[in-house]
């Protein structure tokens, strides 16, 4: 294996933890690969014991390594045992492999839209209609403020999803929320007109209201995989 290279003082901890995480998701170290041992990781990294058990922490944390008492640490199988906390580290990486997982963080974005605009037709209660025209007007008042509409555009499906009253599509919803806040300009393809946007957005309120789920889902599935056609468009065309 190559050995690791000597790195900054500053946040020495996170650094460490990126170079064996990069290492393990590019298949440099394999599941079931044991580490070298602690001393010969501090002295490859130049930090402290104390520094390299942080960064060993947050790797196991991520479902990336285990640490078994007084062995070195093995390398998981990520595709196994990782979770949505990984998702979100790997994305924070700002790296090619971003551009791929963004695209897939879509993928799901449009099965959960779809199926949350389903549920909260046969679902919903007039509080769950309340605040979802509250939030299609959100987006009537933000139509000239490209970046605080993209947010609501998502709070929006937030909304929908809080009425289908399934607490998994909810926490998926809110696990991805950051991971598409600090990406915008990625799916930025996904509002290509806000006024239309915002006015389809209130059919699907009016479907929901009306309790058609087949109605609801079609137009919630017919504007999310628009936006992912685009956003795949948009990478071809950067490339």
């Amino acid at each position: 294996m190559k050995p690791f290279k000597p790195i900054a003082r500053q946040k020495a901890s996170e650094q460490v933890a990126e170079q064996i995480r990069k290492s393990i998701v590019d298949g440099l170290l394999r599941p079931g690969q044991r580490l070298p041992s602690e001393r010969d990781l501090a002295a490859q990294f130049e930090v402290t014991r104390t520094t390299l058990r942080e960064a060993l922490k947050k790797l196991e944390s991520l479902k990336l390594i285990f640490i078994r008492h007084g062995d070195r640490a093995t390398v998981m199988d990520y595709m196994r045992h990782g979770g949505l906390e990984l998702l979100n580290d790997l994305l924070a990486r700002r790296d090619r492999v971003n551009l791929g997982l963004l695209e897939n963080v879509m993928e799901a974005r449009v099965l959960i839209g779809t199926e949350v605009a389903r549920l909260a037709a046969r679902r919903r209660d007039d509080d769950d209609l309340l605040e979802l025209r509250q939030a299609v007007e959100a987006l009537d008042h933000s139509l000239d403020d490209d970046r605080r509409f993209r947010e609501l555009e998502f709070e929006f499906f937030h909304v929908l999803a809080t009425a289908s009253h399934n607490l998994v599509f909810v926490f998926l919803l809110n696990s991805i929320r950051r991971l598409y806040r600090n990406n915008l300009d990625f799916f930025a393809p996904l509002v290509r007109d806000p006024a239309k946007t915002a006015a389809h957005h209130g059919r699907v309120v009016d479907a929901v209201q009306a309790q058609d789920g087949e109605e609801a889902s079609r137009l919630a599935r017919t504007f999310l995989e628009a936006g992912l056609a685009r956003i795949v468009e948009s990478r071809r065309g950067s490339t």
